[in-house]
């Protein structure tokens, strides 16, 4: 059973890689004119999803960030390298872009409720963060007035 899903799963993963490529090779004959500055962008947002799919979430956050810098308000391309950044734990990163895409679309409903479930996710990790500093200031004070 487990032989069927496992090369599965390599066919999707050589499907990915193919379309990496494809992406890499329309990025190197796109023209660098600002006309095509969208075209690129499209590119390395398709790329980056690529690489969200392959668990590659530092290429992806790398191609996802090419394009928004190509196309800053490329919606689907933040919420995509905000995923990427959850998927590393870097919460904070992630709700910051989710934040941006609310600023050019506050309409967007997916983001707000990925906004809310971040801000939630973030708040616990900030309170789960001061747990173990206060533990472990409390053990050092401890540990020090008892002599050891």
């Amino acid at each position: 059973r487990d032989q069927p899903r496992s090369r599965g799963l390599g066919d999707v993963y050589k499907r990915q890689r193919f379309a990496e490529e494809c992406y890499a090779e329309a990025l190197r004959t796109a023209p660098l004119s600002e006309a095509f500055n969208y075209s690129r962008a499209v590119y390395h947002g398709n790329r980056g999803a690529c690489y969200l799919k392959m668990t590659l979430y530092e290429k992806c956050v790398a191609e996802c960030t090419a394009a928004i810098d190509l196309s800053p308000t490329y919606v689907k391309v933040i919420m995509r390298r905000a995923k990427a950044y959850e998927l590393q734990d870097n919460l904070e990163a992630a709700l910051e872009d989710v934040k941006r895409v609310l600023a050019i679309d506050p309409s967007y409903v997916t983001a707000r409720q990925e906004g809310a479930r971040l801000e939630k996710a973030v708040t616990e990790k900030q309170e789960k963060m001061k747990e173990e500093v206060c533990a472990a200031v409390l053990h050092a004070c401890t540990h020090s007035l008892c002599g050891g």
